[in-house]
């Protein structure tokens, strides 16, 4: 057997280099995915953030013209009515105005609203209201109505907000334009409104463009990054260093996060690769010079055979770390036929079973408080960061003291192995954790937390007819359970969800006690006498 002074004596100087070189290697890689992988979280953290501030703004404006859209087909049921009695039509007219009024004083922005009936059905004169806000402090007033013959169909800075909803028979969203009728560079939501198949006019209202404007700059990316927002086409719509209503150009110089808007438009958030780019070179400047350093402290330490052991301690002792960590996914490279590599194959084997004693309850099989502790972190850790929807599920088995009592631990273990097999087989796709003596806990994600109604229905049937024997007794499997759902706005913690779960899952025992008292009874008469049924 070769010694290990022998071996670092000749390999002292080679293996340092090739460390070094393969630790440079592997760090630049890591660090240059790492920076990469920030960087996009970042932007699109930054994204999230904006659609969300910018949805609230487009939905309010959406909001209040499909509550002025109701609001009309509602009241207006009699289109010859409409169309030959005047007084009625003024009358119509009026109570719409008063209600729009009061819809457009609480939609932040709001600069007009309008209801302008079709001039095909009222040829003599324009007909409706037109309300708008010429500034933010003051209040709306009255406008005059414009004829829409006096323009072109084609003028969409004067007749844009008629003729495009109109004519494509629905909801629209206008792009930004400068109303020649107000003077306001806007954005605008119509609706055209059919009665009977026959048009009756178009509503619709108007926000300020600049708030959206506002809303996108107030945006700090890093130091001289921006967002901008395009249409559902990426033709722009508002950009700091673009014209609008120009098809976008993608930009190598930029590294960009998109996403929808409920309107169909797109927000942008850019930040410059150049920026990126610094943090990462000075992070490998700085990874290099400590891998550089290091392997001179190794080859002097070596050359000098102080410290003949430390590479493969070292590969021990960052494994040793990581398991400490949590990490078991731990790989040791040290195959050499010395003492240092039967310690390495021997600390393999044991990081190798550690799971099973770690994670794993050893009676039912089922994952233990180390690995229920471990998932109530995670849990935790994604409420903080806006978790989507779960369910905590927790399972107690009944009469396990008195089966304990009365037939011995042996009996009381089968009933609760059969009792977890009842669990697992009906939540196959979930964790099931053993928290207790009989108590268990599943965590309900995804599918089975959409099926969960139909899950604990046919658990509960299962329940009921779900036995064992032992000792030439039959003994019915009977758990109780209970369930509470995660709920963003009152849950701050895990706890708040497992506190209501547990609070029904005793509830639920309460109401099926009597049965599991009267069983522990004719247990108790039967036993050691004769064999028999519970």
């Amino acid at each position: 057997m070769i010694s290990i002074r022998t071996k670092l004596t000749v390999l002292v100087y080679g293996a340092v280099l090739v460390t070094a070189l393969t630790l440079s290697s592997i760090g630049i890689s890591h660090l240059s995915r790492i920076t990469r992988q920030h960087s996009q979280d970042s932007l699109q953290l930054m994204c999230d953030a904006e659609k969300e501030h910018l949805n609230i703004t487009t939905g309010n404006l959406k909001q209040a013209v499909d509550i002025m859209t109701d609001l009309i087909l509602n009241d207006l049921t009699d289109i010859d009515r409409f169309t030959t009695d005047s007084v009625y039509r003024k009358q119509l007219t009026r109570g719409f105005e008063r209600q729009f009024f009061q819809i457009a004083s609480h939609t932040n922005g709001a600069v007009s609203y309008y209801m302008y009936y079709a001039p095909e059905l009222l040829p003599e004169q324009p007909e409706g209201f037109v309300w708008v806000k010429r500034n933010r402090l003051s209040s709306f007033s009255a406008l005059e109505l414009p004829r829409l013959s006096d323009f072109s169909r084609e003028d969409f800075d004067h007749v844009g907000w008629y003729y495009t909803p109109v004519e494509n028979g629905k909801p629209t969203w206008l792009k930004p334009y400068a109303n020649k009728n107000l003077g306001i560079y806007m954005i605008s939501y119509a609706i055209p409104i059919y009665l009977q198949g026959t048009l009756i006019g178009v509503v619709g209202m108007d926000i300020n463009f600049s708030l959206i404007i506002e809303e996108i700059n107030r945006l700090i990316v890093y130091q001289n990054g921006y967002a901008y927002l395009t249409d559902e086409h990426n033709t722009v719509i508002y950009h700091k260093a673009l014209e609008a209503n120009v098809p976008l150009q993608a930009s190598t110089e930029m590294l960009e996060m998109g996403l929808a808007l409920d309107n169909g438009w797109k927000v942008y958030v850019a930040a410059p690769k150049k920026e990126i780019n610094r943090e990462r070179a000075h992070l490998t400047q700085v990874y290099v010079l400590t891998v550089l350093i290091i392997s001179l402290i190794c080859m002097f330490i070596c050359s000098h055979q102080t410290n003949r052991l430390i590479t493969p301690l070292l590969e021990l002792t960052a494994a040793t770390k990581k398991i400490a960590s949590g990490d078991l996914n731990v790989h040791i490279t040290v195959q050499s036929k010395d003492e240092i590599g039967q310690l390495a194959e021997t600390f393999q084997k044991t990081v190798q079973q550690l799971p099973e004693y770690m994670y794993r309850d050893s009676l039912t099989g089922v994952r233990n408080t180390s690995a229920y502790r471990r998932a109530v972190s995670r849990l935790e850790e994604h409420m903080a960061n806006g978790a989507d929807a779960f369910g905590i599920c927790v399972f107690d088995v009944n009469n396990l003291k008195q089966t304990n009592d009365l037939y011995g631990h042996e009996t009381g273990n089968k009933l609760l192995i059969n009792a977890t097999r009842l669990i697992c087989r009906i939540f196959s796709h979930s964790p099931v954790f053993r928290i207790g003596g009989d108590e268990f806990v599943v965590i309900l994600e995804k599918t089975d937390f959409t099926n969960r109604a139909s899950l604990l229905q046919q658990f509960e049937l299962e329940c009921q007819s779900t036995t064992f024997t032992a000792s030439g007794i039959t003994f019915p499997v009977s758990v109780a359970y209970g369930l509470a759902t995660y709920d963003c706005l009152t849950d701050k913690t895990y706890e708040d969800i497992f506190t209501r779960a547990d609070a029904c899952m005793y509830n639920r025992k309460k109401e099926i006690k009597a049965r599991f008292f009267t069983a522990a009874v004719a247990l108790t008469d039967h036993a050691g006498v004769e064999k028999g049924t519970i």
